[in-house]
């Protein structure tokens, strides 16, 4: 019997109350499905598949039931692993396009690949977003060992692969790959189609005759049917403005003599008697009398090839040195100025900022300055997701956004039971004057608990806080790990060791985020 039921809409309990009649009927459907051949499995998936496409539709019973339960049989000789009915309820709410609240260590990875076996039915595809590259490759590995006995195929879509290998993972039937990667390449297909619609009749035809690559006119994904986003509050509500942008080399190249220039003036600058910073739009706002000083100092100083106001130069200078901080808003790596996402605390190497503050940051902290891309296409991820045809998502933290997700998406967020009663335990939240005598007191606390035995887990909003962190716990002889957001792979590894005895690991908000 599922837990009790804390989803506060009627429209979500009545779902939950018809969903978990179903699950009995699944469990002894699987469970018949246990003495049949590999083969069979296939085939009667194959024969669902017909009867999805021809009712046009995945929300009847007579699909819901069969579809559940022959992934639930797929799965039990894939990894054996019994889905419990707190996974089958889930997958049956993000089937239907809503999302599952599930708490950590439910079971979301498997909720997703079941979910998504029940829409790829219908041979339109299947989308599944994840946080990070590493987990679209790990989790489409994971699916293809399950889905592969049900005639099911699954890609996953590398970052910087060529378009054709790109369009052979799209044409899976479901498909794995980060929900930034999803969005640029319907941004490159739009790009692709625009540029065909602007070619004489014919010439892709030429081309190929003649033996000339014509990749850039194939087009990558097919239609957006269905989404299945993991994080899915971050992805839709934190970063739902956030714009996917594609860029390319202006026509003007700027001189970093100009960007150095206007470092070293802005150096010179004192706030509120020469700017001022919005608190509410974090803008940096030039008194006229500074404009005026300004535009004489560049006049004198005789710079050429600028490509925006002499004043924005300043302006993003300022914004360098006064807002944006190293290992808070970004990393410098190897010569790079590296973005840190400031919802998930990843790292992302190919991310910049635009309209020249990206080569004020890079001049601020002494390194290459690299030509500055302009956009020539974008879309923010709010309108990306709501081209799909249907959209779930899996989280663990929805219920705050419960009222955005169904106003600006039309989803509802339907609260998960936990399979076994949760049995953790909320202290009270401490506070000090500090933030030195905060960092202190975790420190001393995390050295307590270590002399226990138990494992911590320490969770800082920012690099530099969990480095802070990790100074005061080696002064402490603590023996600990990072997780930080540079790394991928070692996450795994780390995430695997973090509940061993003894065991204490600083990590940033991507530890929370997959």
């Amino acid at each position: 019997m599922l837990g009790t039921l804390t989803t506060r809409t009627k429209k979500s309990k009545a779902w939950f109350r018809s969903f978990e009649a179903l699950i009995p009927a699944i469990r002894e459907l699987a469970t018949d499905l246990t003495s049949c051949e590999d083969v069979d499995l296939a085939e009667r998936s194959a024969a669902l598949s017909l009867q999805a496409i021809q009712s046009r539709s995945v929300d009847d019973v007579q699909i819901v039931v069969p579809a559940l339960a022959l992934v639930t049989e797929a799965v039990r000789r894939a990894t054996a692993i019994r889905l419990h009915d707190e996974q089958l309820l889930a997958a049956m709410i993000l089937s239907r396009g809503q999302i599952a609240e599930m708490q950590t260590g439910e079971g979301k990875t498997l909720v997703a690949i079941a979910a998504a076996y029940c829409h790829s039915l219908l041979r339109k595809g299947v989308h599944v977003a994840t946080t990070n590259a590493y987990l679209a490759e790990r989790d489409s590995t994971e699916a293809q060992s399950i889905l592969s006995m049900l005639n099911t195929s699954v890609g996953y879509v590398r970052e910087n692969a060529s378009v054709t290998a790109t369009r052979g993972a799209y044409n899976s039937d479901v498909t794995y790959a980060t929900g930034y990667q999803f969005g640029f390449d319907y941004l490159r297909d739009q790009m692709a189609s625009r540029d065909r619609s602007e070619r004489p009749l014919g010439s892709d035809v030429l081309a190929a005759l003649k033996g000339r690559d014509t990749e850039d006119s194939i087009l990558r994904q097919r239609s957006l049917a269905m989404a299945i986003i993991d994080e899915a509050d971050s992805v839709m509500i934190d970063e739902a403005m956030v714009p996917l942008v594609l860029s390319g080399q202006p026509v003007a190249q700027e001189t970093d003599e100009a960007f150095r220039a206007a470092h070293r003036i802005a150096q010179l600058l004192t706030k509120d008697n020469d700017f001022s910073l919005d608190r509410d739009s974090n803008k940096v706002q030039l008194t006229p009398e500074t404009h005026a000083k300004i535009q004489l100092e560049m006049e004198s100083l005789n710079i050429r090839q600028l490509v925006r106001p002499w004043s924005r130069y300043i302006e993003n200078a300022l914004y360098a040195i006064h807002n944006l901080h190293k290992n808070v808003h970004y990393i410098v790596d190897d010569n790079n100025v590296q973005l840190v996402d400031q919802n998930t605390g990843r790292v992302f190497p190919d991310r910049t900022w635009r309209d020249g503050l990206h080569q004020a940051v890079e001049t601020k902290e002494g390194v290459t300055i690299r030509p500055n891309d302009f956009a020539t296409t974008r879309i923010t991820r709010q309108r990306f997701f709501r081209l799909y045809d249907r959209v779930g998502g899996l989280t663990g933290t929805a219920v705050e956004a419960r009222d955005e997700l169904q106003h600006f998406y039309g989803l509802h967020v339907v609260e998960i039971p936990t399979h076994q009663p949760c049995r953790r335990k909320t202290i009270p939240t401490r506070f000090f004057s500090t933030t030195a005598a905060k960092h202190r007191a975790i420190a001393e606390s995390v050295a307590i608990v270590h002399r226990t035995g138990q494992p911590v887990l320490v969770g800082t909003t920012t690099i530099k806080q969990s480095i802070e962190i990790s100074r005061r716990l080696t002064a402490l002889s603590v023996p600990h790990v990072i997780l930080n957001g540079i790394q991928d792979r070692g996450e795994a590894e780390i995430i695997s060791s973090a509940g061993k005895p003894r065991a204490v690991t600083v990590a940033t908000n991507m530890a929370g985020r997959g």
